[in-house]
């Protein structure tokens, strides 16, 4: 199957806890394993032998760990440069290290099974293809259980009375850690499928996203731009027996294509997405740039409110604010009260500038117009204010929920 490949810091964020205890998990298992077969060689050799096997196993428990990163690392990149046939180093160091190790234990602790796990422990990390893995795990753990019985019936007599003990938990390790680390690693590869299939998920609604979009972009040009060139072509017959007819045919193309830019931006706003908290951000950063003093307030729900009526607003009321206001202070407001949005701009005004002239500045524009026509389109209200000194807009809108 073909892989999507996520970026690392993405990957990381969404499936690196999964990896930790899978890592971990395994690396305790061979820990605990190398643990064991010290105390035993300890009892059995003394202490020279064990410090060997404890050297070598530490050697091997730190070689698995990395053939885990590079299996992670296949699996994340799924790169052929590093595949485990451009890098044998990694499986003949590790397999060397296993080998060492068992043919150590066997020395010191004389027993076949704690010898073949290692080996067995190594095998069972590597790349089988689908469903080997799986059957080479069972396959091994009935080997290494019919060791152990063996084991018991031969050699366990030439231990000590502290033997049974350890032979017991060797036992135990020996028929769960090759089923254990297929697990995890077969956990690992399952969920590395559910993040590309989630990745491939979210490319496909974003390819369907911008199929939809282009075909609604070219069924608004393409009758717009039909009908422009069917005006004027009447302009053009007309033109030269009624020029005043011809000119009106004109206008109208003109107005068409003033209609179908409309149409296009409004289009392009209601797809863009909008972070609204850094629209609030981005409109005190620039009355601050103007030397204004502003205090903000940001209800903690904002990613709920509906962007695509307040962003305009924002913009507008902060242009309202540059233009008109006294640049000394603005206070800035979206709360969430009583199931509704309520959004305020407060600034000063130049002592020059009347409430009613700021108003009248307000209504001659189409800024305020704007502003009234989209709140009430989502069942919102806009209120004007202000005083000699201050000048406020708020504007109110149901929540999202119960905006038509």
């Amino acid at each position: 199957m073909q892989r999507i490949t996520a970026p690392t810091s993405q990957l990381s964020r969404n499936i690196s806890s999964t990896w930790q205890l899978t890592l971990a998990g395994i690396t305790f298992f061979n820990l605990t394993l190398v643990y064991l077969w010290h105390g035993a060689a300890t009892v059995q050799v003394g202490t020279v032998g064990a410090l060997m096997v404890l050297v070598v196993g530490l050697i091997w428990a730190g070689l698995a760990v990395v053939m885990m990163y590079r299996y992670r690392w296949i699996i994340d990149a799924d790169h052929a440069e590093g595949s485990w046939t451009c890098r044998p180093w990694v499986v003949v160091a590790a397999v060397t290290a296993a080998v060492a190790l068992g043919v150590l234990t066997w020395i010191s602790i004389g027993l076949v099974v704690a010898s073949i796990v290692p080996v067995a422990q190594v095998l069972v990390m590597l790349r089988w293809s689908t469903g080997v893995r799986s059957r080479f795990a069972l396959g091994l753990t009935a080997v290494l259980v019919a060791l152990a019985i063996l084991d018991y019936r031969h050699n366990l007599g030439a231990l000590n009375a502290d033997a049974p003990t350890t032979f017991i938990l060797l036992l135990a390790y020996a028929a769960i850690i090759p089923g254990f680390t297929v697990f995890s690693l077969w956990w690992w590869d399952i969920v590395v499928e559910l993040d590309q299939a989630r990745l491939a998920e979210g490319e496909l609604a974003a390819t369907r996203e911008r199929l939809r979009l282009a075909n609604d972009i070219h069924d608004l040009q393409g009758h717009h731009l039909q009908v422009v060139a069917l005006q004027l072509e009447l302009a053009e017959r007309v033109l030269a027996l009624d020029q005043a007819a011809g000119l009106e045919h004109v206008h109208e193309a003109r107005r068409t294509v003033a209609t179908a830019q409309a149409e296009t931006r409004n289009l392009a706003e209601r797809m863009r997405p909008v972070n609204l908290r850094n629209e609030l951000e981005n409109a005190a950063e620039l009355l601050r740039v103007a030397g204004a003093e502003v205090t903000m307030r940001i209800a903690p729900n904002v990613a709920t409110a509906p962007s695509e009526v307040l962003a305009p607003v924002i913009r507008e009321t902060t242009t309202n604010a540059l233009r008109h206001g006294g640049g000394k202070k603005v206070d800035v407001a979206l709360d969430f009260e009583h199931d509704q949005w309520q959004y305020a701009m407060k600034n000063d005004v130049d002592c020059s500038n009347t409430s009613e002239n700021l108003e009248r500045q307000w209504s001659n524009g189409s800024g305020l117009a704007s502003i009234k026509q989209r709140v009430r389109e989502h069942n919102g209200q806009v209120a004007v204010e202000g005083t000699d000194t201050t000048h406020t807009v708020t504007v109110v809108l149901p929540h999202r929920k119960e905006i038509h």
